[in-house]
């Protein structure tokens, strides 16, 4: 990333959407970055990792060729979870909206990593069923919030705030609204 200018890694961190240039020019730095490594006898095995950072589990994504699944460097297959998730998060997703999106999309990543992503993540809280008095601001919904007809009235992935509570609580009160959600409690609030 050295070679790129601050600006386009900056837009880029916060979610802004880049130029096709601006995205050849990023996407291009783990192929650059492994040029470089690979001239060093003992960062080979690191250059191919850095190489296919961006590689999904199912063969797409960069560098383009037919290197798919295991055949990926575990380096690289770990690196693509952790920076999409990061991504994500930066971009203003929330964890559990981050997951869902990942989930979504799940044949991008080893199977195997993701869910050690997610362990990891699930053991920095509990997840819980709640009714919907407990709700309490900094859990995150694993459920959609619907009422008794089935309606979403706050999707799975939010995180919630004071304002989003009272939101839930205003639901409750002028709808009939299914009364227990799954929720992620951060270890800081237990």
């Amino acid at each position: 990333c050295i070679a790129i200018p601050e600006e386009i890694i900056e837009k880029r961190i916060k979610g802004t959407v880049l130029t096709r240039e601006e995205s050849e020019m990023f996407f291009a730095h783990p192929l650059v970055g492994a040029q470089l490594l690979s001239n060093i006898p003992r960062l080979k095995g690191i250059a191919k990792a850095i190489k296919y950072q961006f590689k999904q589990f199912d063969g797409g994504g960069i560098p383009a060729d037919d290197i798919k699944g295991c055949t990926i460097p575990i380096i690289s297959r770990i690196l693509k979870v952790v920076t999409d998730f990061d991504t994500l998060k930066a971009e203003g997703n929330t964890i559990a909206g981050a997951l869902e999106i990942m989930n979504k999309r799940s044949h991008w990543y080893d199977p195997d990593v993701l869910a050690a992503l997610k362990k990891e993540i699930a053991d920095s809280g509990i997840i819980r069923m709640v009714s919907l008095m407990e709700i309490l601001p900094g859990m995150a919904l694993l459920d959609d919030i619907r009422d008794d007809s089935g309606v979403v009235l706050v999707p799975k992935g939010s995180e919630i705030t004071e304002v989003l509570k009272m939101r839930i609580f205003n639901y409750a009160r002028f709808r009939s609204v299914n009364d227990k959600v799954k929720v992620l409690i951060p270890q800081e609030e237990l």
